[in-house]
């Protein structure tokens, strides 16, 4: 029986753009698409017995890219296993811990969302990624386009999204979460391989001290120094 893994998450972005439906999706809630609950702070949830099972890739794209990828490279090497995720939701309004770099410098995992519809958002994003080049983040980046649903709406086009992920190096794809669990699944099944062999690691590194402490494996997914 396989031994269950904690992983820590931020989901992060411009306000109204549907991060916390993101979430709430994958954690097997329900939420009303008319109803907008603006998230103060920090917002916190978690996943519990999520069943990560290394999938397959259906394209053959660059998985640094990650341009249109379903799971990358990373994710095929990872054994099956059942994981915890603790999932933070931070939202892009020049607060503080944003503008100081916590996001960037003590995540291993940003989910970088925008929306189709708002061009506002998309360069939230741009700018988000920039910041992180400034504060040298070593996290691992996966620029999502929401509310994919909403294409009589969209103002950001597919190919915008390509390009700044492409110039970025940083994991691409659009998903509704409202109708796409399908791809709600596949982001957080490729975010569980990249943090699982990232997990791998740390334990080789840690070589003849055994095994982890609950302090080191928070470093799995914190960038403490």
């Amino acid at each position: 029986m396989s031994r269950k893994e904690l992983f820590g998450v931020v989901v992060f972005g411009c306000y109204k753009v549907g991060k916390t439906a993101l979430i709430t999706k994958f954690i097997g809630g329900t939420f009303d698409k008319d109803e907008y609950r603006p998230t103060v702070g920090l917002g916190m949830y978690v996943k519990h017995e999520y069943q990560y099972t290394p999938r397959v890739s259906e394209t053959q794209q660059d998985p640094v890219k990650g341009v249109g990828v379903t799971g990358s490279s990373m994710a095929q090497e990872a054994q099956s296993k059942a994981v915890d995720y603790l999932l933070f939701e931070a939202t892009d309004t020049g607060c503080t811990y944003a503008r100081r770099g916590w996001v960037y410098t003590r995540m291993n995992v940003i989910i970088l969302t925008y929306s189709i519809t708002d061009p506002f958002s998309f360069q939230s994003a741009r700018n988000i990624l920039a910041r992180a080049r400034e504060h040298e983040s070593q996290a691992k980046i996966f620029l999502v386009g929401l509310l994919a649903d909403c294409e009589d709406a969209r103002e950001v086009t597919f190919g915008q999204g390509e390009r700044l992920a492409r110039e970025s190096g940083v994991e691409f794809r659009e998903l509704s979460a409202l109708e796409d669990a399908e791809g709600v699944e596949e982001l957080f099944s490729e975010v569980a391989g990249f943090l699982v062999l990232r997990d791998r690691k740390v334990k080789v590194e840690a070589g003849s001290k055994g095994e982890l402490t609950v302090w080191e494996r928070m470093k799995t997914f914190f960038s403490w120094s």
